[in-house]
């Protein structure tokens, strides 16, 4: 009944690590046709759960044991509720009757310590509510703003015998809440009114929600930032294409919006310049919202509206055609040099030092071999994840995952299991040598399940955020604890029957990402890379 109601919702997977308290569970995917995707940590259950609730737009299960399996997967669930992604996580526990008995895995409330990350948590306390509470976890989960749902289920009632459904759980269509006309034609207004009229979209569209935002700005010529999780909307070559909201702390005084439509975006740490709600900038803010409480959070709005984001752009585009669009050209023209400016400089860089090679050159490599395989990227790490955004020339269509504002590292293996399965395609992943010891383990998962994904390690032998934070300028200059050894992790992907090297060229980099597209094998590739110091990006994490 519980793997049921999840396929009905249009899951074709689970992702999980074995118990014995929610065997039923493997069982029931075997007899439904739900594929089973194990994994080695319950961290990597939930993290690829989430890329597959970001890549699909339907809801993704992740399903591990009681005690440390759940304390394991409570960090992927914070993470979802930090970046909005619809997930539901089973967790099996043991049978209320011998939940004071000093047993093996009890004790712990699940539905207590989930609370407060949750969306919503429920413990199921007897197999005829199956169905119902399943249906209603992914409803929860799946209405904007959409989060993670924990659901309880003890062991006996997974697997009571001869219990049958009732009947099936009523259909609930919950249709997303959409802004009036006159609210939409007053935003339109506003922007239409302005010189600098600027969209920020700040959640992960959906596919009807991206193809919205593109023809908005289409028919307004509105300049569009987008957050990581919205890259791909436009092509980075679009002529409106203003690049990431971290663009918006790098336009000069004299060039920065002066009425901003902000769509499902939290202001505050991603979004640099605004953080206030545009009271320095003087800028006017249009912020359309699921969750009122984001709305003027930092001041009042010029215009605030409580809506679903894909279907207030929905309603945006719509309404547009009936009013004037005159924006004036030397606007995104300022946008697109300032969004130049840094590219050209960047781009500039020496590749190496004679030994290693710079991240932002092996960033680009990376970009230049996805753009032209249609991969879904993933970035870890932190000074290479920096880095790599700056590199980043991403065509329409294309798809990122990277972590948010849960600053979550070590998410690269499960997002990039996640991704394989939503997608059925090739996954390349950018991480640092910091970030890869996460989930060095995954990378035998990767390779029994046949995954196609590429694992580039950018390895510079240290913590290089922490380290930079310990050398900064009026810092203590004390190296402590930062420290990496040169380690070998392509050797670890052999060792578990893939493919790896070591490159130290621009040469070898770009011959290895050609091999492992060409042969779609489980491949990791091991870049010596160099000590530069922190990327031009990271200014920006307190602007």
């Amino acid at each position: 009944m519980l793997v049921d109601a999840v396929a009905r919702a249009g899951t074709g997977a689970v992702f999980a690590l074995h118990g014995v308290q929610i065997d039923p569970v493997f069982q029931a995917c075997a007899d439904l046709g739900v594929a089973l995707v194990d994994v080695r940590h319950e961290s990597t259950a939930g993290l690829a759960a989430e890329a597959y609730a970001r890549l699909t737009g339907r809801v993704g299960v992740a399903a591990v044991c009681p005690g440390p399996g759940f304390t394991n997967v409570l960090t992927s669930m914070a993470n979802a509720r930090i970046d909005r992604t619809p997930v539901v996580y089973i967790v099996g526990s043991t049978p209320e009757s011998v939940q004071d008995s000093n047993g093996l895995q009890v004790g712990l409330d699940h539905v207590a310590l989930a609370q407060p990350v949750a969306k919503w948590a429920c413990r199921v306390r007897a197999p005829q509510h199956l169905a119902r509470l399943a249906a209603q976890a992914v409803r929860v989960a799946t209405t904007a703003p959409c989060g993670p749902v924990l659901l309880d289920v003890p062991a006996d009632v997974l697997d009571a015998p001869g219990v049958a459904p009732s009947g099936e759980p009523p259909a609930v269509t919950v249709t997303p809440a959409a802004p009036s006309p006159a609210t939409v034609d007053e935003a339109l207004g506003l922007l239409a009114a302005a010189a600098r009229p600027a969209v920020l979209l700040g959640h992960t569209p959906s596919a009807v929600g991206r193809e919205a935002a593109a023809a908005l700005v289409a028919r307004t010529g509105i300049p569009l930032f987008t957050d990581y999780r919205a890259l791909g909307t436009l092509g980075h070559d679009h002529d409106r294409f203003g690049g990431t909201l971290y663009q918006l702390g790098r336009l000069p005084e004299g060039a920065r919006p002066d009425v901003a439509l902000a769509v499902g975006a939290q202001l505050g740490f991603d979004t640099p310049g605004l953080r206030d709600g545009g009271v320095a900038w003087g800028t006017s803010l249009i912020h359309a919202d699921a969750d009122p409480g984001e709305i003027g959070r930092f001041g009042p709005p010029r215009l605030g509206v409580v809506a679903d984001p894909d279907a207030a752009l929905v309603a945006l585009a719509e309404r547009a055609t009936a009013h004037a669009w005159a924006v004036p050209e030397s606007w995104p023209a300022a946008v697109r040099a300032s969004l130049a400016a840094i590219q050209a400089d960047l781009d500039a860089l020496d590749p190496t030092d004679g030994a290693r090679l710079h991240p932002y050159a092996i960033s680009r490599a990376v970009s230049d071999a996805v753009a032209a395989s249609g991969a879904v990227l993933v970035g870890d790490g932190a000074v290479c994840k920096h880095w790599l955004h700056d590199a980043l020339r991403l065509p329409a269509g294309a798809r990122y995952l990277t972590h948010g504002r849960f600053g979550c590292m070590g998410m690269w293996a499960g997002l990039a299991i996640g991704a394989a399965v939503a997608t059925g395609g090739p996954v390349v992943v950018v991480t640092g040598d910091g970030a890869a010891g996460f989930a060095l383990g995954e990378l035998e998962a990767i390779v029994r399940h046949g995954l196609a994904v590429t694992v580039v390690v950018v390895n510079n032998a240290r913590w290089g955020a922490s380290q930079g934070f310990q050398l900064r300028p009026g810092g203590r200059g004390r190296v402590v604890g930062t420290t990496l050894s040169d380690a070998d992790y392509h050797r670890v992907m052999t060792a578990f029957g893939g493919r790896g090297c070591r490159v130290d060229t621009l040469e070898d980099l770009r011959a290895a990402l050609d091999e492992a597209s060409a042969t779609g094998a489980p491949t990791c590739i091991n870049a010596s890379a160099n000590a530069v110091g922190l990327a031009p990006e990271v200014p920006l994490l307190n602007a």
